[in-house]
């Protein structure tokens, strides 16, 4: 979806002592869009911010959207998988190794480490030719952050809410509380 604007400006001017109004009309497109993109609102705001950025400068600078897609995924990685290593390339191996997260999303992780590479740091062919982040690769970087998104963020959040949904109605049965997992914390729910 992109928003269009349809403008009217509205001028009068006197000929002769009399006065003539013209109205001039024209339609206004946005110079960059998000490609349609939308992030849920559960995300937080910085990621939000920087997402949309991101999927808006894609069709200008696919390298510079690959670049601030790896400052997403930098913090991502170390506020929800807990990944503290100091290079983003450490924490990307680090996480394609954790094995508690879907092997498709990991192996994802190891390519998008090279993409980010090619992003950030002048690569070369054999030929000294510039090797650069392509539209398609960079796009790829965005549907991948929006994976994690949904892997990290918005699905534990839509779960517990339908959880603490589900507890309450089973209360109102009076119904018993459903056992804790083997490995489930003590505490919250």
């Amino acid at each position: 979806m992109e928003v269009v604007l349809r403008v009217h400006e509205r001028a009068e001017e006197f000929i002769g002592g009399v006065p003539i109004s013209h109205t001039d009309t024209w339609l206004v497109r946005p110079r960059h869009s998000t490609m349609g993109r939308s992030i849920d609102p559960i995300v937080p705001e910085r990621f939000r911010r920087d997402f949309l950025e991101a999927a808006a400068i894609l069709e200008v600078s696919p390298r510079m959207s690959a670049v601030l897609s790896r400052r997403i995924l930098a913090d991502l990685l170390e506020e929800y998988a807990g990944r503290d290593e100091f290079r983003l390339g450490s924490k990307l191996k680090a996480f394609s190794d954790d094995t508690q997260y879907p092997s498709a999303v990991r192996k994802n992780a190891q390519y998008l480490n090279e993409i980010a590479d090619f992003g950030a740091h002048t690569q070369k062919g054999d030929q000294a030719q510039i090797i650069d982040v392509n539209r398609e690769e960079a796009e790829w970087t965005l549907d991948f952050l929006q994976r994690l998104f949904d892997l990290f963020i918005i699905t534990p959040a839509h779960d517990e809410a339908m959880r603490a949904s589900i507890e309450e109605k089973s209360k109102q049965a009076h119904r018993a509380e459903l056992p804790r997992l083997p490995d489930e914390p003590q505490g919250k729910r």
